[in-house]
């Protein structure tokens, strides 16, 4: 972000992070600032550099005074499927200064809870648009009130993951075991488009979705002396394959993975 101007000074600058990345920076968005903003901007003599991961605006002397407001632009067309909440028609998720609150690390989170939540989301009126839809996240950043570091957090949808097993080894005694112990899946038998037999498994609870998802879970097969491992890993869900069931009063994420052998 250099190549400012002579005098001018970083008065904030703002920081996406999204659960589904892990550890991982999140690089994968881009900042346009609303009508309204460009004016200010104009007007006030800012100035706004954009790199990956980050968005800085810079005033003289390095302080300003004003709302600035940027839509994001994601720019993974998977976005809406692996984050949490999803914006429905017509609405947005507004991460608003006003609402800002003092992280330890000194970074200002311009939302309540540690993850923006439902409670953020508002008619997407003047959002501006990115493509044929707004952009999901619009950013309210107060220049005098949150200056320095401003921090928004992503957090990542939840889903089952449901294998089919296809193939010779879905008529055999087979297992799907995690590793670390922590999900169970049950069996039921299925058969699929063409008459194609399927041992179906379904994991007991919803698994958060991550780029790199650290699950071990293991086909094995029942034998008298002790179960055999077939698979050491299995593939794991990504933001892809996903669908939506009914589950109780309302519909849930579901991972389906088709696993051929």
């Amino acid at each position: 972000m250099n190549g400012t101007a002579s005098g001018y000074g970083e008065c904030c600058r703002l920081v996406i992070e999204h659960a589904y990345h892990g550890e991982r920076e999140w690089t994968g968005w881009r900042a346009f600032a609303t009508a309204a903003t460009r004016d200010f901007l104009e007007r006030e003599r800012l100035l706004v550099r954009q790199a990956p991961g980050a968005l800085a605006v810079f005033a003289p002397g390095g302080q300003a005074t004003g709302i600035v407001e940027f839509a994001i632009a994601p720019g993974d067309p998977r976005f809406g499927g692996y984050t949490l909440p999803q914006a429905p028609p017509g609405q947005v998720l507004v991460a608003d200064g006003g609402r800002a609150a003092r992280e330890a690390s000194g970074a200002w989170r311009l939302h309540p809870d540690a993850c923006i939540g439902a409670e953020s989301l508002a008619p997407a009126d003047g959002a501006p648009a990115r493509g044929p839809l707004p952009a999901p996240l619009l950013v309210r950043i107060d220049l005098a009130r949150t200056p320095g570091r401003c921090l928004v957090r992503l957090d990542a949808a939840s889903t089952y993951w449901k294998y089919y097993l296809q193939g010779m080894l879905a008529e055999r005694d087979v297992a799907i075991v995690d590793a670390d112990g922590q999900v169970a899946f049950a069996r039921t038998d299925a058969v699929l488009a063409g008459g194609r037999k399927a041992a179906v498994f379904l994991s007991d609870r919803a698994i958060a979705l991550r780029e790199r998802p650290g699950q071990r879970f293991q086909l094995c097969e029942r034998a008298p002396f002790g179960d055999k491992v077939l698979m050491k890993r299995l593939p794991v869900a990504g933001a892809g394959g996903l669908t939506r069931v009914p589950g109780g009063e309302e519909a849930v994420l579901v991972s389906e993975i088709f696993v051929n052998l």
